[in-house]
C-alpha cells in the first residue's frame, strides 16, 4: 500500500512540475523566407519540416532543433546544395540565423549534435567547416555598424582564422553520429546554446 502512495505522490510531482516547466518555455520567433534573397543566408532560417520549434527557451537555455542544408530563399523544400561542404556551410548559417533570432551568437552554443549519414568520408570535411563558427570569437562574418555583413570567412582561408583577434573561446561539446537524414541529405546539427 505504501508503494502506491509513493507511485502516487511522483506522479503529481511530476504532473505538477512538468505543468510549471510547460509555463516557462518560449517559442524563438524566426524569421522566415520573406526576407530579402541578397540578405538570406544570414538573416533567415527555413521553416520547419514538421511539427516541432525552430528553437524553444527554457530560462537562459535555447535548443536549437537540427537543421539540414535547406536555403529559405531558393530551395525551402528540396536539398540544392552539392557535397557536405556546401551542405555544412548552409546548414551553419541556418543555425547561425536561428541563434541570431535568438539574440545569440555561435559563441553562446555550448552543445551540439551532428548527424552524418557517412561518418567515415565526410567526418574531417564536416570539420573543416564547422571549426570556421567557432573561432572569430563565435562568427565568421565581419559586419558593419548597422549590422550588415562585410564579408564571411572562407573555410579553406587560412588567413580568416589567424586574424580574428587573440581571445579564442573553447568549442562546445559536441557528439557526432551516423544517421539518416531528411529530404536526402548528407547531415543535420541541432545545438543548444546559454544566454
Amino acid at each position: 500500500m505504501k508503494r502506491f502512495h509513493l507511485v502516487g505522490i511522483i506522479v503529481l510531482a511530476l504532473v505538477f512540475g512538468f505543468n510549471c516547466a510547460a509555463q516557462a518555455i518560449e517559442q524563438i520567433k524566426i524569421q522566415t523566407p520573406s526576407c530579402d534573397a541578397s540578405k538570406c543566408n544570414f538573416k533567415c532560417a527555413p521553416a520547419a519540416i514538421g511539427p516541432y520549434s525552430q528553437a524553444i527557451q527554457f530560462g537562459d537555455l535555447v535548443f536549437l532543433s537540427g537543421q539540414i542544408a535547406l536555403d529559405p530563399c531558393t530551395s525551402p523544400n528540396v536539398i540544392t546544395a552539392e557535397g557536405i561542404t556546401e551542405e555544412a556551410e548552409r546548414v551553419m548559417q541556418n543555425l547561425g540565423a536561428v541563434l541570431k533570432a535568438a539574440g545569440l551568437k555561435f559563441k553562446h552554443v555550448l552543445s551540439s549534435t551532428v548527424y552524418l549519414s557517412n561518418v567515415a568520408a565526410d567526418f574531417s570535411i564536416f570539420n573543416a567547416v564547422y571549426s570556421m563558427y567557432f573561432s572569430c570569437n563565435g562568427d565568421p562574418c565581419v559586419y558593419d555598424s548597422s549590422g550588415e555583413v562585410i564579408f564571411c570567412c572562407d573555410p579553406e582561408d587560412p588567413y580568416c582564422n589567424k586574424n580574428c583577434g587573440s581571445k579564442e573561446l573553447p568549442p562546445p561539446a559536441r557528439a557526432t553520429v551516423q544517421a539518416g537524414i531528411p529530404r536526402g541529405g548528407l547531415l543535420e546539427v541541432s545545438m543548444i546554446a546559454a544566454k
